[in-house]
């Protein structure tokens, strides 16, 4: 699940290390530092498990590292990107022409998720 709704923010005012220019911070962030017992560290991101960006319970929140964070995010989306030691399955083309191929194009360093031979994608997927 790939990021939903929005994330929740509070007021904690203009001097507070968490908070923006207009005193609010992002509430995730808040609870992180809550659950660790100390300030976040530079670069530490702080990852929903479950997608849902407004549930910031204790159990849905991971601190992470951006890399790591980027990882978790890779099998996301609409065009999903193979993650780090990920096996690299053979699939069908969706066409139903019958050829078959490695999902992810082994060359590239960042492989989409294919479902197509090159040039079929145009046609009607039954």
């Amino acid at each position: 699940m790939a990021g939903v709704g929005r994330y929740v923010r509070v007021w904690l005012g203009v001097g507070h290390p968490l908070a923006m220019k207009n005193g609010f911070a992002y509430e995730h962030r808040l609870e992180a530092e809550k659950k660790l017992g100390r300030r976040l560290l530079p670069g530490e991101e702080v990852h929903h498990a479950n997608g849902v960006r407004s549930d910031n319970a204790w159990d849905n929140l991971e601190v992470c590292t951006h890399a790591e964070h980027m990882a978790e995010h890779r099998g996301a989306g609409v065009r999903r990107l193979r993650k780090p030691g990920e096996p690299n399955p053979e699939v069908e083309c969706a066409c139903g022409c019958g050829v078959r191929f490695l999902m992810f194009a082994p060359a590239s360093a960042r492989a989409y998720e294919r479902r197509f031979v090159h040039g079929h994608g145009r046609r009607a997927v039954p």
